[in-house]
């Protein structure tokens, strides 16, 4: 995630040496004030942690089994009449309690893939 976060940082680091600029503050105070360099790399962090919020809620049909979600790029999310849930691409297949909690965990799976795909980690 260090890339992603340091990219994040350095665009709003740029924003904020050309907001600073304005008021005459030279490049030498804004490029090595370790303020700056942290409240740019705090706002990084809470994009960055944003990020699972974002992601698009996946959307549940009915079929004679159970639900299936739409196609997601790695595959469908399959929910049976048993709760038990197919998680896509590891072929892992877990009961829950709930339907609510058997959505939830392929909702927390598959916001962590969509990001997991800007910060390099996997699921």
């Amino acid at each position: 995630m260090t890339d992603l976060r340091d990219k994040i940082a350095e665009i709003i680091h740029a924003g904020t040496k050309q907001a600073l600029s304005d008021y005459d503050v030279a490049d030498d105070v804004i490029r090595n004030d370790p303020e700056i360099a942290e409240a740019d790399g705090a706002t990084a962090d809470a994009i960055i942690a944003a990020l699972p919020g974002m992601v698009a809620p996946l959307v549940w049909d009915e079929w004679d089994g159970g639900l299936t979600s739409s196609c997601t790029p790695w595959g469908k999310y399959i929910l049976g009449q048993d709760l038990c849930l197919s998680i896509p691409g590891n072929g892992s297949l877990r009961r829950y309690e709930t339907e609510f909690a058997a959505k939830a965990a392929a909702q927390a799976h598959h916001a962590a893939a969509v990001v997991g795909a800007f910060t390099g980690s996997t699921t």
